[in-house]
């Protein structure tokens, strides 16, 4: 998550089970949405929210005070506001006086304007969160903005736009896309501001734990990050549950909104700036398919769980230096390649027979011995592999020659960064050059996760003509074409 501001209150906490032991507090939520709590105590006899005497407990006890299920409390923060934290670890203890105590416990999740008072886990109906950048690939507007400019006269107008019809997702999850604005007050002189902004709506006809819907969040999240080509963060997040509710009078009720706040990557540090033709397809491009698109995406994403994860653990800035960051790059993608295919370099049966042949006059432990170094000969080299990457983008990459020595960098380099094989007549790149080589294997994963999306061949190529963010990893210059399109 990515917060304008810190989250801070004072309050008192207590377990669910022990109400009466509640302690004054300070909770903290960060600008990334971890959460922390701090208690204080002046109890000789407990060390934490958890009762516990100095004596050495049982065995099985021993750690209950450090793994805590759930921590509640109410904090007042100009108004009282219930506090839920979930899956809590104590993280310091100190005793610097005789009698006063202070632990602070780190929590996976944050529950704001939710006491679940009990050890039941929180289960949700539904979950609204907004992303950065949401409104801009959306480009769904309210606005209408007309301007008298010779009469020095502009009048806007705004309407509040629908939500997009809901589309199924995987397991019983519905998606849509909603708007919430903030009008201008009736006292407004100087200025007047219209701000609209764009959610993600999930919706499950059953109640159902939070973690189901974390899982797809992050899924979609990152589908934004790569339509978008930007690292972009979570901003809110907001669920509803049947279990939660208030009274509105005449016996009435509603789901009571209740604030999530966790941390997890990706998150952006940067406030970047999200121009739209530098995204690789917007809401409009996908609008007739958005429901076959978003579901391959989750589908995929399943399948190919670790080259995704390693591709957006890079573009997210995860790694500091470039030679990290481009032995992480191909890493995902010769895992992607493997998945995807299963070419070998000669018939299985054949590669067998030809071990057996190469070890049948071996001693036993000479044979077992080459059998192991032999156990992945038959699979395709790095080099072979990011060969047949390249092969439905060739017009990207040059001429066969620029392509071979595309892909000969690319293995020798990984070897020496890996092996630290230095062979002088294996040329690998450093410094300048293999930030432009990492660039150019990033645009190579990019327009191979849009041919699994089915964007057909057509868009990709227009895209590679209009897309500066592409053309510049590309060929490392929005104005330099490759020499094979001379």
């Amino acid at each position: 998550m990515k917060l304008p501001n810190p989250v801070e209150g004072k309050g008192f906490f207590w377990l669910p089970e022990s109400p009466q032991n509640s302690l004054p507090g300070l909770l903290r939520i960060s600008e990334t949405g971890e959460a922390t709590l701090e208690v204080f105590g002046i109890n000789d006899t407990r060390r934490s929210l958890n009762p516990r005497p100095f004596i050495d407990p049982p065995f099985s006890e021993k750690y209950e005070h450090i793994y805590l299920k759930r921590i509640v409390g109410i904090t007042e923060t100009g108004k009282s506001k219930l506090i839920t934290l979930d899956k809590c670890k104590r993280i310091t203890y100190s005793n610097t006086y005789p009698g006063l105590w202070t632990s602070t416990y780190r929590a996976d999740y944050a529950f704001i304007s939710a006491n679940h008072n009990t050890k039941k886990e929180s289960k949700f109906s539904k979950i609204e969160f907004s992303v950065e950048g949401l409104d801009e690939w959306l480009s769904i507007t309210g606005l209408n903005v007309q301007h008298q400019w010779e009469d020095r006269r502009a009048s806007v107008e705004y309407e509040h736009p629908q939500a997009t019809p809901e589309i199924p997702l995987s397991d019983g999850i519905s998606l849509r896309f909603t708007f919430a604005v903030k009008l201008p007050g009736f006292a407004a002189i100087a200025e007047a501001h219209i701000d609209q902004m764009a959610y993600i709506s999930l919706a499950s006809n059953t109640l159902r734990p939070l973690d189901d819907f974390i899982d797809l969040i992050f899924k979609l999240q990152v589908f934004l990050c790569f339509a978008i080509d930007k690292t972009v963060s979570i901003k809110t997040i907001t669920g509803y549950s049947s279990e939660v509710t208030q009274e509105i009078g005449d016996g009435k009720k509603y789901e009571t909104p209740i604030s999530i706040y966790y941390r997890r990557e990706p998150n952006s540090e940067t406030n970047h700036k999200i121009y739209l033709h530098n995204m690789f397809f917007r809401y409009k491009d996908i609008k007739d398919n958005l429901e076959k698109v978003l579901n391959k995406w989750i589908e995929d994403y399943k399948k190919y769980e670790l080259a995704f994860n390693l591709y957006f653990s890079v573009a997210s800035g995860a790694y500091k230096y470039t030679d990290g960051k481009f032995l992480s790059l191909v890493q995902a993608i010769e895992i992607l390649h493997r998945k995807i295919s299963q070419e070998k370099r000669m018939p299985e049966n054949e590669f067998r027979d030809l071990v057996d042949d190469m070890t049948k006059n071996l001693t036993q432990e000479n044979c077992d011995f080459f059998r192991e170094k032999l156990e992945h000969a038959n699979e395709l080299s790095l080099r072979k592999r990011m060969q047949r990457m390249i092969d439905p983008f060739q017009e990207f990459f040059g001429n066969e020659q620029d392509r071979k020595s595309f892909s000969k960098k690319i293995a020798d380099t990984r070897n020496y960064l890996v092996h630290a094989d230095d062979n002088p007549e294996k040329k690998w790149v450093e410094g300048v050059e293999l930030s432009k080589l990492y660039y150019k294997i990033e645009a190579l994963f990019q327009l191979r996760l849009l041919q699994m999306l089915e964007f057909d061949s057509e868009f990709i190529n227009s895209l590679e003509k209009k897309n500066y963010r592409l053309r510049w990893k590309l060929y490392g210059s929005a104005e330099t074409e490759h020499s094979s399109k001379n």
